[in-house]
């Protein structure tokens, strides 16, 4: 029989019974008893007085021997090896199925396994194995930067115990100022293993291009726009020595205007412009006034200039003067508008509202007039020719 059982032994009808284990009398007086390993002997007594002897011996093979570990670990996309030992039996494994000594299992859980001897004896036991995750290291995505830019890559993993970039760095942490590509092994408290690249590239500095245009007309304005980059930082000098840190300013003054940019990559770039502001010669008609255009009155506006320089004069009217300085209006109620522009296209302008303005005529009647005579020869007012006579009469 095998360790982990015992063997009924049953003796012939009788009225007496005593069994005998090795020599030795034990107490069990049964028909029938559980025996183990031993020679055992059995007295049965009659009713009528008589003794009858057999003996038998009992062999106890010894149980297979197995013992796993009560559990085993291993690290994610690993395997670990379970050995059952005892290569004189067969195996049978739970839940694999599997038939050898050794398994590899390769997921966590419970496994069991079975031994069978050649003696038809068993034996069995389990372990739990434990399959931990790897160290989730992350380096982030890969990046670009110009050179200086400081970068602080962090591998850091909870239970990590070793970090191993490929430059031979061996800390959590690493600062790098330059482009490159790098890697870092990790190792946590399980022994389990985790990795992860980086690459930074180099980025090409920053190109400005301020302005085409490096003047204005003083009544104008220009702007200088250095350029939308990326989390920049803007620094202008500006022709009076001031700075200022906007993408976009206005050119003030002449004088150099110098700006440096560095974007959040640490690309820098620079530029420079010598702005002109070209003055402009203010130009006067003169205020608003009236004449009596009804009467045949012109009226003559004249351009006046602050300074003298090259340039062409226009109006919004017809001019009736060769001098195009000089503006002859002969109708009212007008608005004359002047514009002088320079040979740099730069201009001003000046405007004058005339309106209808006419003196009372006084027209004096004479009391008598001789037709044919030397004095008042026919009806018209006093001082007045005949033909201005005509003109009043027809203008009323």
């Amino acid at each position: 029989i095998c360790n982990n059982l015992t063997k009924t032994l049953e003796a012939t009808p009788g009225f007496n019974y005593e069994w005998y284990l090795d020599g030795n009398i034990i107490s069990d007086t049964t028909r029938t008893i559980a025996a183990d390993s031993g020679t055992y002997v059995v007295a049965v007594t009659t009713t009528l007085g008589c003794e009858s002897r057999d003996t038998i011996t009992v062999y106890n093979h010894q149980l297979p021997i197995v013992s796993l570990a009560s559990s085993f670990e291993f690290c994610e996309l690993d395997s670990v090896k379970l050995d059952a030992g005892n290569s004189t039996t067969t195996y049978s494994w739970a839940p694999t199925g599997d038939t050898t000594q050794t398994i590899w299992a390769k997921q966590g859980g419970q496994f069991t396994v079975t031994l069978t001897d050649t003696n038809g004896c068993n034996n069995s036991d389990s372990t739990t194995v434990i399959e931990n995750s790897l160290p989730p290291v992350n380096l982030g995505a890969n990046d670009s930067a110009c050179i200086g830019l400081s970068i602080t890559l962090d591998a850091s993993v909870p239970n990590g115990v070793k970090y191993i970039w490929s430059d031979g760095h061996n800390q959590s942490t690493y600062t790098i100022s330059n482009p490159d590509t790098l890697s870092v092994i990790v190792e946590d408290a399980d022994g389990c293993i985790g990795y992860d690249t980086i690459e930074i590239k180099q980025l090409q500095q920053l190109t400005l291009q301020l302005s085409d245009t490096s003047s204005r007309c003083a009544n104008d304005t220009l702007s200088l726009n250095a350029g939308n980059f990326s989390g920049a930082d803007y620094l202008w000098t500006l022709p009076d020595g001031s700075t200022d840190n906007a993408q976009i300013i206005s050119m003030s003054d002449s004088g150099w205007y110098v700006i440096n940019v560095t974007d959040k990559y640490n690309c820098k770039g620079s530029d420079s412009i010598f702005g002109i502001i070209i003055p402009i010669p203010n130009i006067d008609l003169g205020p608003d006034t009236s004449f009596c255009s009804l009467g045949k009155d012109t009226y003559t506006i004249k351009m006046k200039f602050s300074e003298l320089i090259p340039g062409v004069i226009s109006w919004n009217e017809d001019n009736n003067s060769s001098n195009d300085t000089l503006f002859i209006a002969t109708q009212a109620p007008v608005t004359i508008i002047g514009v002088f522009e320079d040979t740099l296209n730069c201009y001003h302008s000046d405007t004058v509202e005339l309106t209808e303005f006419c003196e009372p005529t006084k027209i004096i009647m004479p009391n008598i007039f001789v037709p044919g005579g030397t004095q008042n020869p026919t009806f018209h007012p006093v001082g007045v020719d005949d033909n201005t006579y005509v003109d009043i009469v027809n203008n009323i």
